[in-house]
């Protein structure tokens, strides 16, 4: 993909994910802030360089304290990760992802889900097998210990979160159980990050149904996450976590949902 379209693509990602909301466009951003955000991507700016000229437009449809959070808590990670995905588009593949990649697709298939989420990995730990955060998650999809013995990577036996074929069909399983209770590929991968349990109480506090909605009041990790993965999708496979079915209706996690999972990291 030439550099062009894919600042395009990603103009395109950022207004997605920037709205709209309960409020209707209140927080699409104007022809304008396209513009000037394209042109600081071409000349390479900085990121304080950028987003001291983005800006979203005021609404008077929405109060002025949502308007600020929305400039101060959302806007902010749009901008990083529109600009993360530009460094991706510009890199190289992981090392190992042409090995690696297949594996955790016949993973991800096995269980019922899409193949292309499988590409969650290279967000998570670009595709180390060995990775591990400062909470002690581990592994291709960064397992914590509490979720990894729920969907028994660590067992009696030992710890597998280092192994791609196992931890790719937890990763799977972990994945259709947030689809099951959101209904919702994009909450289900703010969820993946965030917990499920931060999610659901946004979406019972603000009366929402969609990420737009609960976006702007999820931690500035998690939207910087579901941006980046939402921009891996489209960077390897050409297409869009809204365009990816459900999971298949046989689905063991599907037909038996498992209760509340904490997050793979924090």
């Amino acid at each position: 993909m030439q550099a062009p379209d894919w600042f395009i693509m990603i103009l395109i990602a950022g207004n997605a994910l920037a709205g709209p909301t309960h409020a209707g466009i209140a927080y699409s951003l104007t022809p304008r802030a396209e513009l000037d955000l394209f042109r600081a991507f071409e000349q390479g700016d900085t990121f304080e360089d950028t987003i001291t000229i983005m800006r979203a437009e005021p609404s008077p449809e929405i109060s002025p304290t949502d308007q600020e959070l929305f400039s101060s808590n959302r806007w902010p990670c749009i901008i990083r990760g529109c600009i993360w995905g530009r460094e991706q588009a510009r890199g190289k593949l992981p090392r190992h992802a042409k090995q690696l990649i297949p594996q955790l697709k016949q993973a991800f298939s096995s269980e019922g889900l899409p193949a292309q989420l499988a590409w969650v990995a290279e967000v998570e730990s670009t595709l180390k097998t060995n990775a591990i955060s400062k909470s002690g998650a581990l592994g291709l999809f960064q397992f914590i210990p509490q979720t990894a013995r729920r969907f028994d990577l660590i067992s009696p036996s030992g710890d597998y979160r280092t192994e791609p074929a196992s931890s790719a069909r937890a990763a799977a399983r972990y994945l259709s159980h947030l689809h099951a209770r959101l209904g919702d590929w994009t909450l289900a991968v703010a969820a993946y990050n965030a917990g499920e349990g931060c999610v659901e109480r946004l979406l019972k506090k603000h009366q929402a149904q969609t990420y737009g909605e609960i976006a702007m009041h999820l931690p500035p990790q998690t939207q910087v996450y579901v941006i980046k993965v939402m921009t891996t999708v489209a960077l390897r496979e050409n297409t869009t976590l809204g365009a990816l079915p459900p999971p298949c209706a046989g689905n063991q996690a599907t037909r038996d949902p498992l209760g509340p999972v904490s997050p793979t990291a924090n």
